[in-house]
Order: C-alpha cells, then structure tokens, then sequence
C-alpha cells in the first residue's frame, strides 16, 4: 500500500467551513431576501386582503364600473397567524398507529448496569 491512504493530519475542509454548494445557497437566500424586503409591505398587504377578502372595481368596456367581491381565503389566513404566532404542534404518532395505549408492555430497568461475565 502507498503512503498516502487513509487519515491524514491537516487533510480536507477545515471545521466550521462551507462546502461550495452551502455557498451558493446562502449567497441565493441572501439576494431573494433583499429583493422580497423591498416589496415586503405590497406582499403583507396582498396575503392580508386575500385573507379577508375584499372588493374590486372594474371599469366595463362601455364606461361603467363593476364591484366583486372576492372571498376571504383561509390558506392565506393561515399563512399569516403562522407567520405572526407560529406553526401549531402537530402530534406524531410513531407507537400505536393511533391506537390507545393501555398498558406497559416493557419496564425498562432504571439505575441496574449490566455486570461483566467473568
């Protein structure tokens, strides 16, 4: 075998950098984040008047105007109480498949250590 296999002191990226691809996705969430901060304000207004719903005028070809209203969408209603108060907790189920538990059916030993076979 050759001299250069296996672990070597100094080799490879030091602890605490950034691999080239992290780079590029943080330098990304950078720039999307300045351009969405110029127009933060209009995008807030947008969710919050789909949340509520609300009217518009739209003048007709022969000179009239027509008012709809739009109904209040509770998925942006949602996006905003999670955005100002947080996610909910979801429960996850990882034991009974939803079934209730009515018993123990293992104790686990508490302060006992396994003793070495001699």
């Amino acid at each position: 075998m050759g001299k250069n296999g296996g672990k070597r002191p100094g080799a490879g990226r030091k602890p605490g950098t950034l691999n080239a691809e992290t780079f590029k996705r943080l330098d990304l969430k950078k720039r999307w984040l300045a351009r969405v901060a110029k127009v933060a304000d209009k995008i807030f207004d947008a969710h919050l008047d789909s949340a509520l719903g609300h009217f518009k005028e739209v003048k007709t070809p022969d000179g009239g105007v027509k008012v709809y209203k739009t109904s209040p969408n509770s998925g942006d209603l949602q996006w905003l109480q999670e955005h100002i108060w947080g996610k909910a907790n979801q429960p996850l189920d990882l034991t009974s498949q939803g079934e209730k538990i009515t018993g123990i059916n293992y104790i686990i030993p508490h302060g006992d250590k396994p003793q070495a076979e001699s």
